[in-house]
């Protein structure tokens, strides 16, 4: 966990509740369209990013065609929800140099969502794909 996820991790204290897990909501797991090996890739990824610390990668997952990184943090995060979404994107999700690892990804979204105790409770942001950029 490099510092400045630290700092955040020991000043925790407000997760907003936007929930894009939540079935009610019209999403449903499936997994048709995203190959199994693009989706193994996304979860080693971040199992790497989350070897030490207090935040555990839970699990990724194909919902509504696109690819969810699930990540438990211990307390919320003393952010706004738009400050939270930033530090997702800026922070968590791959970095957009890693051609590789987007090569692989191709057109497929991902979404990365932060949630304390809950999944029906999260934070989250989609990762800026840049093949997905025109």
């Amino acid at each position: 966990m490099n510092l400045f996820a630290f700092f955040c991790a020991s000043q925790l204290t407000g997760c907003n509740q936007a929930s894009a897990y939540q079935n009610e909501n019209g999403l449903t797991a499936s997994d048709d369209k995203i190959p199994t090996a693009v989706v193994k890739n996304v979860r080693q990824t971040f199992q790497a990013k989350f070897v030490y610390g207090d935040w555990r990668f839970e699990d990724a997952r194909v919902i509504n065609n696109s690819i969810n990184a699930f990540i438990q943090i211990p307390d919320k995060l003393d952010m706004s929800k738009e400050q939270q979404q930033n530090y997702i994107n800026q922070m968590i999700c791959p970095a957009q140099h890693q051609s590789e690892f987007w090569q692989q990804v191709s057109s497929h979204e991902i979404w990365v969502h932060l949630y304390t105790h809950d999944k029906r409770y999260t934070v989250y942001s989609k990762c800026q794909n840049p093949n997905l950029s025109a």
